[in-house]
């Protein structure tokens, strides 16, 4: 569901109407269930009176602004992944022109699955639990994000941006090759990395939490002194997320993606 609040519009003079007359349009994209604001998200504006349609993106405190031409009707529409792609109508008929007109535009998060790597049966996922992110897998010795992992936290940033109330640990590990000094560097390194990517991506650095425990938790065999092939060395390179707190409307399932 889409809701549009519109503030009350700002009294202006009287003013001769010109070519260049318009209302101000502005206002804020919030999270309808939390109010939080949200970025990046799509607005077009399509003139009943014209034709012409303006697109526009939401800044990082979630706000936008746009002249529409007075004494006409507008189709609007909002469009932001994660959330409900809706539509609504404003009209700029009866506003005083060089006016503002102010609005909030109250997005519905989608209800989603995040499918995520089985560690079990599946069975819904609780705060404190483990979720192995399939594909977030690193380099020997290196602690850049491989394209498959961008891929697997840019949906873990939109559940971030879609639910403030979901707060993960991101828990990275290496292999036993090196010093287990190095190792404890590189592996928080690993999960510096993953968290800034999803930063950058719009998350909230508050509901993250970064974290390191180099060699000592192999998920296999390949402990000091055992040979073991460089795929068997891989899996144990990897970024883990455990779940610290979790909206209860938030429904994570895990699914068989990496079975070994």
């Amino acid at each position: 569901m889409f809701c549009i609040v519109i503030l009350s519009p700002a009294v202006q003079a009287q003013v001769p109407p010109t070519d260049s007359d318009c209302v101000v349009f502005k206002g804020k994209a919030l999270n309808k269930k939390y109010g939080n604001p949200i970025q990046n998200v799509e607005i077009k504006l399509l003139s009943k009176c014209t034709g012409d349609e303006q697109k526009i993106k939401t800044s990082a405190d979630g706000s936008f602004s746009v002249c529409l031409p007075c004494e006409c009707d507008y189709d609007l529409s909002a469009a932001k992944s994660s959330f409900v792609t809706s539509k609504g109508k404003i009209t700029t008929v009866g506003i005083d022109c060089e006016g503002d007109l102010e609005a909030q535009l109250l997005m519905t998060p989608e209800k989603t699955d995040l499918p995520v790597e089985a560690t079990e049966p599946a069975a819904p996922v609780a705060a404190r639990e483990t979720i192995v992110i399939d594909k977030l897998y690193y380099d020997y010795a290196k602690f850049s994000l491989r394209p498959a992992a961008r891929q697997e936290l840019d949906r873990m940033a939109a559940k971030l941006i879609q639910y403030p109330n979901l707060k993960i640990e991101l828990a990275s590990h290496t292999d036993v090759r090196g010093s287990a000094t190095y190792n404890q560097t590189l592996s928080l390194n690993r999960s510096q990395a993953a968290a800034d990517y999803m930063i950058s991506k719009g998350a909230p650095a508050n509901q993250i939490r970064v974290v390191g425990f180099g060699e000592r938790y192999p998920r296999n065999q390949c402990t000091n002194g055992v040979k073991c092939s460089e795929a068997d060395h891989e899996y144990n390179r990897r970024t883990e997320i455990r779940v610290l707190e979790l909206d209860a409307d938030l429904e994570i399932k895990y699914i068989d993606t990496h079975s070994r």
